[in-house]
């Protein structure tokens, strides 16, 4: 393979490139982003990462709803108050309790769970008053 001064050497990748061993032409197929659809968001109380009956309800629907072996993504948050690092965990257990439940209540659908966590990184509302969106795991089919 030859470069030549001021060519891109990384953009031959998605196009078929010539194996000089063998003589055989390969490629390298980019990757699809796959979409994340959301289906569902669960707040929670105060300092809390237990599920309410609502909450609970919403996850069964859910599991109702989904073909067996989707990929969910449960992604966990926080509010503002307190400190970083107890909100950082606080939205990492929110994600594993709805994980946990999920996969107590979904057996043989056999979804595959991937979580995510932001603490209070990504606050949908950011001043005083009501701050219970905050406190939140939203779910997402990946399509």
């Amino acid at each position: 393979v030859e470069l030549k001064k001021g060519t891109d050497p990384l953009s031959s990748l998605s196009k078929p490139v010539a194996d000089v061993k063998n003589n055989q032409r390969i490629s390298v197929k980019k990757k699809k982003k796959r979409k994340e659809k959301l289906i569902a968001v669960i707040y929670f109380d105060y300092r809390s990462y237990r599920l309410s009956s609502t909450a609970k309800k919403t996850l069964k629907d859910i599991c109702k709803a989904l073909k067996p072996g989707t990929e969910i993504v449960i992604k966990g948050f926080a509010d503002w108050k307190g400190k970083k690092h107890f909100n950082d965990v606080l939205s990492k257990k929110r994600a594993e309790r709805v994980r946990s439940y999920l996969m107590q209540i979904c057996k043989e659908k056999k979804f595959k769970y991937k979580l995510e966590w932001y603490g209070y990184s990504k606050l949908v509302i950011k001043k005083k008053g009501t701050l219970q969106p905050n406190r939140r795991v939203e779910i997402y089919a990946v399509e």
